[in-house]
């Protein structure tokens, strides 16, 4: 069994970001942090252990898209900003 001939997209919508998040989140090495959320994490006084249980058992609350720097991006709740105006 070969490779196929093209390449197929793969399809990042909200349930496969959830699948993929919690998926890798299972192997502690496939998780890594960059200087930047290292440093929130420090302020934040919050562990990797949390942040592996986060990525584990977390929701999803902003939609799967990419961003300007073509990655796809999203946050969960806990990203959000703690204000929200109500329209």
């Amino acid at each position: 069994m070969g490779m196929p001939s093209q390449v197929l997209p793969f399809k990042l919508n909200d349930a496969n970001l959830r699948r993929l998040i919690h998926e890798v989140a299972r192997d502690t090495a496939r998780v890594f942090f960059v200087p930047h959320a290292k440093k929130r994490m420090r302020e934040r006084k919050i562990t990797p252990t949390q942040v592996y249980d986060c990525l584990r058992n977390g929701q999803v609350s902003e939609r799967a898209h990419v961003n300007l720097h073509g990655s796809w991006q999203s946050r969960s709740p806990d990203d959000m900003p703690a204000t929200r105006s109500q329209s």
